[in-house]
């Protein structure tokens, strides 16, 4: 039976001792078998902090969800150090956090000694950098037969770190959705995805969106994706191509048998070329003619 950590309304700073009673209650529920965490939109005292850290340690967690807590960079430290006692931590999200490129390393090496390997990662808005996600993709290799889920998006990766990420999760053939939206990724990013799409024959959502890859780099993604049966879902909006890219992805789209929505709004391809990717999303009999296509400039 699930233990769910749900502390919406029961702690923070002004807690009275009803609230801290049933606080500690929800605490205690951690040490049963296959636990989950879930913090929501709290802004958790170090002493809080330092209890839920403590319980993680005693617990046999399988799921932890921090999201919006108020966690400074020394609070979300503590938190990646705990969490290298979580053996049973299969599915791990944490959003709106200072994690940071120290946090990150010693996320790494806490996930590195954890066992089953992870299944879900979700690192959002974490202000983590090349160095934190360098770190992170030496700790997933291991994880990678498993890993069907990740997401590290809005953080502040450029193509080292996206690069080793994506070499990493190369060995992730399971892998059924990667988001790495909003960094600062270019086309050696793109370059690496080329070369992992093939290994990827579960991939349904590849999430680009508000990056810097450019004309070369979709180029090369868009060659790759013929590869990739089950990819419904390729959010490219928002980044450096123009026609060129656009064209790229139009050629591939047909040799796509899965594809649904391609966005490409925001980006320097003109209307003209965007309408051609619309019409050849919406012209292919196997695809239903609800998909969203792309977005107009």
């Amino acid at each position: 039976m699930l233990a769910l950590l749900d502390m919406l309304g029961f702690i923070g700073p002004g807690a009275s001792g009803a609230d801290e009673a049933v606080f500690a209650q929800k605490l205690a529920g951690l040490a049963s078998a296959k636990s989950t965490c879930s913090l929501t939109r709290l802004r958790l005292s170090d002493a809080q902090v330092a209890r839920l850290c403590d319980a993680l340690h005693a617990g046999a967690v399988a799921r932890v969800f921090v999201t919006d807590c108020g966690l400074d960079s020394s609070a979300s430290l503590a938190l990646a150090r705990a969490l290298a006692r979580c053996a049973s931590l299969e599915e791990l999200r944490l959003s709106d956090l200072e994690l940071g490129d120290d946090g990150a390393s010693a996320l790494a090496q806490s996930l590195a000694a954890a066992s089953p390997p992870l299944r879900v990662l979700f690192l959002v808005n974490a202000h983590i950098g090349n160095a934190g996600a360098v770190a992170l993709a030496d700790a997933l290799v291991r994880d990678a037969g498993v890993l069907h889920t990740v997401n590290v998006s809005t953080n502040l990766l450029s193509d080292a770190g996206g690069a080793a990420l994506v070499g990493a999760l190369a060995q992730a053939t399971g892998l059924q959705s990667l988001s790495l939206d909003s960094n600062r990724l270019g086309d050696e990013t793109a370059r690496a995805l080329a070369l992992a799409l093939p290994g990827w024959p579960c991939l349904r959502c590849l999430d680009l969106v508000n990056n810097a890859i450019g004309d070369d780099g979709v180029a090369e993604l868009a060659q790759a994706l013929a590869s990739c049966a089950t990819l419904q879902v390729l959010n490219l909006g928002y980044n450096a191509f123009g026609d060129a890219g656009a064209g790229a992805l139009a050629h591939c789209i047909p040799r796509c048998p899965g594809l649904k929505h391609v966005s490409a709004e925001g980006t320097r391809a003109s209307p003209a070329s965007l309408a051609v990717i619309a019409a050849l999303l919406l012209a292919t009999a196997l695809r239903p003619v609800t998909v969203a296509a792309v977005g107009s400039v």
